[in-house]
């Protein structure tokens, strides 16, 4: 038990008096030190959103597969319109 209460007596002498903070050392530092870890953090997803931009210009848009779309279905319909017509005079003028 006398530990104990030797423990907290140590503990209760690293900590301020009054005005916040918790223990002796300096609140800047470790403000600085988390500021620090911010911009870290900040350029790591800003690498991220730039990556995520490339992806986006790469994969096709809902207007580009709609055109693709449009020229193969206008293909079947002309080659079903025109298709036996073609074969028609094909075997017409042999």
């Amino acid at each position: 038990m006398n530990s104990a209460v030797s423990d907290l007596a140590d503990y209760k002498k690293t900590l301020k008096s009054s005005g916040g903070g918790g223990t002796y050392d300096p609140m800047e530092v470790r403000v600085a030190k988390l500021e620090a870890e911010l911009h870290s953090i900040d350029r790591r997803l800003d690498g991220i959103d730039r990556r995520l931009d490339r992806i986006e210009d790469k994969i096709p848009s809902k207007w580009d597969m709609a055109q693709v779309i449009f020229y193969v279905v206008g293909a079947l319909m002309a080659a079903a319109i025109f298709g036996p017509r073609l074969l028609g005079l094909i075997s017409a003028a042999t």
